[in-house]
C-alpha cells in the first residue's frame, strides 16, 4: 500500500510531460501550416502574376486565372475610328470656321457688289425680218466698301445662250471704275454679230469680276431681268438684202445684121419718097 502511494506522483509526472510534448507537437504543425499559406504566390512564365490580378506588364505568356487577366484593354477598333472621325470632323470644323473667318476679313476688305438693272437695245435688222446683228447692253453696277475707300475697278464678260442652251462667251470689257451706288458709272456694251449666229433667240449674262484679283464678285442674266431674255438676233452674214439682178441678153451676130438691115430699110423708103 506504500509503495503504491509513492508511485501516483511518478505517474502523473509521466502523464502531465505526455500531455505536454502531445501539445507541443500539435502546435508545430500549425505553424507550419501557416508558414505554407504564407508563401509567395507561384511562378507563371518569366513573371509572377497574383491571384489579386496584379499586371506585369513584360510577361508574354497569359495566365489561365481569370482573376489574373490583364484589366487594360486597348481601344475597340469601330470605337478608336469613331474617335479618330471625331477628332477629323473637330479639325475639319476647327479649318471651316477659320476659313469662314478669313472669308468675312476678306469681305470686310473688299465691300460688296450688286448688278442693279440692265436694259437691252435692239439696232440694225438690214434685211427687215426682225432679227438684227446689232444690239446694245447697258448695266448699272454698284459697289457697298466695307474698308475706306469708296471705288473700285471692275471688268465685265458677256455671254449669249442660245433658247437656253450652253453660254458662250462673246465679249470682255475693259476695266471701268465703280463709284459707290452712282447711277452715272452705267456700261454700255455695243455689239455687232459678224458671222455664226443663226437667226434665232439668245439670252445674256453678265459675269462682273474685279480687276485686282479676277475674283467674280456678281452676276446678272435673263433670270433676273427680261431685258436681257430672248433677244432675237442674227450675224450680219445672215442679215443682207438680196436684189434681183436685171439679166440683158442678145442674139450675138444676128442681132447687128438685123440692125443693118433695118436701117438699109428705113434709107430706101426715103429715097422712094423723094
Amino acid at each position: 500500500m506504500l509503495n503504491h502511494l509513492m508511485l501516483a506522483p511518478s505517474l502523473k509526472r509521466a502523464i502531465s510531460a505526455y500531455l505536454t510534448a502531445m501539445l507541443s507537437l500539435t502546435s508545430l504543425f500549425a505553424h507550419s501550416a501557416t508558414e505554407q499559406n504564407n508563401q509567395p504566390p507561384e511562378a507563371v512564365g518569366t513573371k509572377q502574376v497574383s491571384n489579386l490580378g496584379r499586371v506585369t506588364a513584360l510577361s508574354q505568356k497569359p495566365s489561365t486565372d481569370k482573376q489574373s487577366k490583364v484589366t487594360y484593354s486597348p481601344i475597340p477598333r469601330k470605337q478608336h475610328l469613331q474617335n479618330l472621325n471625331q477628332q477629323s470632323l473637330s479639325l475639319q470644323t476647327a479649318a471651316k470656321q477659320l476659313e469662314v473667318k478669313q472669308s468675312q476679313s476678306a469681305q470686310l476688305h473688299q465691300g460688296e457688289f450688286i448688278i442693279y438693272d440692265a436694259f437691252s437695245y435692239l439696232e440694225a435688222d438690214i434685211d427687215g425680218d426682225g432679227y438684227h446683228q446689232s444690239f446694245s447692253i447697258v448695266f448699272d453696277a454698284d459697289y457697298f466698301p466695307y474698308g475706306y475707300s469708296d471705288y473700285a475697278d471692275v471688268y465685265a464678260s458677256l455671254y449669249l445662250s442660245r433658247n437656253g442652251g450652253p453660254w458662250e462667251h462673246y465679249y470682255s470689257s475693259e476695266i471701268f471704275t465703280l463709284y459707290l451706288d452712282s447711277d452715272q458709272d452705267e456700261y454700255e456694251v455695243s455689239t455687232t454679230l459678224e458671222q455664226g449666229y443663226i437667226a434665232d433667240h439668245y439670252d445674256i449674262l453678265i459675269d462682273l469680276y474685279r480687276a485686282d484679283n479676277n475674283q467674280l464678285v456678281a452676276s446678272y442674266s435673263s433670270d433676273d431681268n427680261n431685258a436681257l431674255y430672248a433677244l432675237p438676233l442674227e450675224s450680219s452674214e445672215n442679215d443682207m438684202l438680196y436684189v434681183n439682178d436685171v439679166v440683158v441678153t442678145h442674139g450675138g451676130s444676128f442681132y447687128i445684121l438685123w440692125i443693118l438691115c433695118l436701117g438699109a430699110f428705113l434709107i430706101r423708103s426715103l429715097n422712094l419718097r423723094d
